[in-house]
């Protein structure tokens, strides 16, 4: 089985899929089925949830979006 080391732009495409604008949205989807299908396995680094909040809070959505829970 394939280990990928996922970067966190590409976790970031995963949480927001709807936003079309953002590039290699199509490639990150297809990894993540892949993973839902058991055909790769993933490895993160320790800082991977730092970095992936870090690009989510850089660009505004995060926030705007948990405010209208």
């Amino acid at each position: 089985m394939t280990t990928i080391v996922l970067d966190a732009s590409v976790i970031v495409k995963w949480i927001f899929a709807d936003r079309s604008d953002e590039l290699h949205s199509l490639q990150a989807l297809q990894i993540l089925q892949l993973v839902k299908e058991s055909r790769v396995t993933v490895v993160q680094p320790p800082h991977w949830l730092a970095e992936t909040a870090g690009r989510s809070k850089g660009s505004g959505v995060v926030s705007r979006r948990l405010k209208g829970d």
